[in-house]
């Protein structure tokens, strides 16, 4: 037989590949002829449908800040560089404010004056109105303190936590330096425990409060400005002794450390001058001792006038100081000591740190899927083995037309932060959309739409019956829900010869 056909092959010149050809045609031709439609099926289950929605989008820090100062001068400090964290409130840059300091000395002086003046001619009043009055000042005695307390306790413990003083720097020192460092970290921990005390106890004060807890709170800030005051003597005692041991090319960042303690100093002490004060006019009020006069309203002017002259001297100093609004890193930092600014020139820019966000364009036809909340899973091309979980926070109800596309400019924020995002990363998002368990699902495209119904091919022994059905959900995994006109196990019809 093998020896007929290749002598056919021969005589007849037909080569291997058409001969193939002959063949499949040939089968195709008598299978099919008289055969019935040819159709592809699968059993109707239950399953889960879910709506996602795929998109690009790129991560963002959550805000950036450029900063500038509300008066110009000299910058006396710059205590921070480019690439360094800082806390919400932590000093950024710092313009002289000697003059303004001396200023603020002769008005305090001015007001303690007029206020002996006052006290020389007020007549005799009731012990009663006496003390309502030392209770409200000694309220606004308190919550001045509380102004600058937390400021001074984080400006030691990056003072303490600076490369000059680290254990590395002091451990090539000697063994006195350590000490020192001991005895400064000691006393700074003792400080910290005993302004978060105070603190707690300030937090739950109000103008409302009884008299006792008003007192109660004035000897309480009284003892932990003093425990504050004396850390401050530590930790400059330490930073003396380490200076002094380094060359003049190692001195760098000591003097603004230096003036850091000075101004700590400086506060403490007009803080605790001013509770030791309300606390002995609270005693003197209970014994009920004041002064006869007759004539006192020109001495009340002239202390409000003092009061209002401090206010505007501190607000001065306070405009030359450059306060970080926000928690996160410094990315900019447009000033050197010894420059003059000007009012309204950013200085500094942080971005924050706290979250990162994506930022994404929906298109028109997915954003119907999307709501807020929703949750995402996110993958940067930087790490394309890891996914990264997100939320939906933000959605624009206004379009932004991108290659003639409406899309929907979309946020999302990382639902947990992860030192590896950074800023500026492609993000691969998909978004989740509604999802239903449990329903009956075919693919859609078994479904046919015929004259506003849709109906399936439902396969019944050999015969194939159409069946009105309604539809639901859209699945992004090419499968649809079925509502209703159809149970679970039915052959469902996806591909008919005729079709």
């Amino acid at each position: 037989m093998r020896e007929k056909i290749k002598k056919f092959l021969t005589n007849y010149k037909i080569s291997l590949p058409i001969l193939i050809a002959i063949l499949v045609a040939a089968y195709f031709i008598f299978v099919n002829v008289g055969s019935a439609p040819q159709q592809d099926f699968i059993m109707a289950s239950s399953t889960t449908i879910a709506q996602e929605v795929s998109v690009t989008g790129r991560v963002e820090p959550s805000k950036v800040v450029d900063l500038s100062l509300e008066a110009s001068g000299k910058v006396s400090s710059v205590p921070v560089v480019v690439g360094q964290r800082v806390a919400a409130g932590q000093t950024l840059l710092r313009v002289d404010t000697s003059d303004l300091s001396i200023r603020l000395a002769q008005e305090r002086a001015a007001l303690e004056k007029a206020k002996i003046e006052l006290a020389k001619a007020e007549p005799k009043t009731t012990a009663t109105d006496d003390l309502e009055k030392a209770y409200e000042d000694g309220f606004n005695v308190i919550a001045d303190a509380y102004l600058d307390l937390p400021s001074i306790v984080s400006g030691l413990d990056d003072i303490l936590d600076s490369e000059q003083l680290s254990d590395a720097q002091v451990r090539n020192i000697g063994n006195k330096a350590r000490d020192y460092r001991d005895d400064a970290e000691q006393a700074y921990y003792t400080a910290r425990r005993a302004f978060n005390d105070s603190f707690n106890q300030y937090k739950t004060l109000s103008r409302a409060s009884s008299d006792e807890e008003l007192e109660a709170a004035i000897l309480t800030t009284y003892e932990a400005t003093k425990i504050v005051a004396d850390s401050v003597k530590v930790v400059n005692n330490f930073v003396d002794y380490v200076e002094d041991q380094r060359d003049e090319q190692q001195r760098a960042g000591f003097p603004d450390m230096q003036n850091d303690l000075d101004g700590y100093t400086a506060e403490t002490n007009d803080h605790l001058a001013a509770l030791l004060d309300i606390k002995d006019t609270i005693e003197d009020s209970k014994i009920g001792i004041t002064d006869e006069g007759l004539d006192l309203e020109a001495l009340r002017l002239d202390i409000r006038e003092a009061e209002l002259d401090i206010e505007d001297t501190q607000q001065a100093i306070s405009d030359r100081i450059l306060r970080a609004p926000i928690s996160g890193v410094v990315t900019a930092v447009d000033a050197e000591v010894g420059e003059t600014v000007s009012t309204g020139a950013d200085v500094v820019s942080i971005m924050s740190s706290g979250a990162f966000q994506i930022a994404a364009n929906v298109p028109e036809a997915d954003i119907a899927k999307v709501h807020m909340g929703a949750e995402a899973d996110v993958e940067l091309d930087a790490y394309s083995d890891v996914i990264f979980k997100a939320k939906v926070v933000s959605i624009d109800p206004a379009e932004t037309v991108l290659d003639g596309v409406a899309t929907y400019a979309t946020t999302l924020e990382f639902v947990r932060q992860d030192e590896r995002i950074k800023s500026g990363m492609t993000a691969d998002i998909t978004i989740k959309g509604e999802r239903k368990e449990n329903v009956i699902a075919v693919p859609q495209r078994s479904i046919v739409t015929r004259d506003g119904m849709k109906f399936v091919r439902v396969l019944e022994g050999e015969e194939v019956i159409e069946k009105p059905v309604e539809t639901g959900l859209r699945g992004s995994d090419g499968n649809i829900e079925i509502v209703s006109g159809l149970i679970e196990g039915a052959r469902v019809v996806v591909y008919l010869q005729s079709d």
